[in-house]
């Protein structure tokens, strides 16, 4: 194994994911830091970052920018993504509404809620980005509008 992914299996031991143990996300976000600066590509130790609570702008878009291995850390471990989830905020200030990052797709609305609500919002980038994302079930390669997914209406 390489550091980063010692460092990452660290990260999740610290958050209680591998034999149980009470969560320490302090602890979880130092090993998961360290993790992302050993190997930017590792998608998992972004994501793990923010399950920490670090969830700046610049952490999303580097999840974002290796969400090609997103998971692959996690799985490893025999961890179900579903209890590797960070959610970002959908309230747009209004309401407490949180949306868990299940896949990419739901990475690229979180980068792209950041770029639109940033100060100062970055629009173009915003559309830019959303045109990365694929409806659920599109097969890969496929670029929206998306016809083959289950329940693609006709375009």
């Amino acid at each position: 194994m390489s550091e980063a992914s010692d460092l990452f299996d660290a990260g999740a031991a610290a958050l209680g994911l591998l034999g149980g143990g009470r969560p320490n996300t302090e602890q979880a976000l130092r090993y998961f830091t360290s993790a992302s600066e050993t190997d930017p590509q590792m998608c998992d130790a972004w994501l793990g970052r923010m399950l920490c609570g670090d969830n700046e702008s610049q952490i999303v878009y580097r999840a974002w920018n290796c969400r090609q291995s997103m998971h692959a850390e996690i799985i490893r471990l025999g961890v179900s993504p579903a209890y590797f989830m960070p959610k970002f905020d959908i309230g747009m200030g209004i309401v407490a509404l949180d949306q868990p990052i299940y896949d990419r797709g739901v990475l690229t609305l979180a980068l792209v809620r950041m770029l639109a609500m940033g100060n100062p919002p970055d629009y173009h980038e915003a559309q830019e980005t959303l045109k990365e994302a694929r409806p659920a079930g599109c097969p890969a390669g496929c670029r929206p509008p998306c016809t083959t997914a289950p329940n693609a209406g006709p375009t």
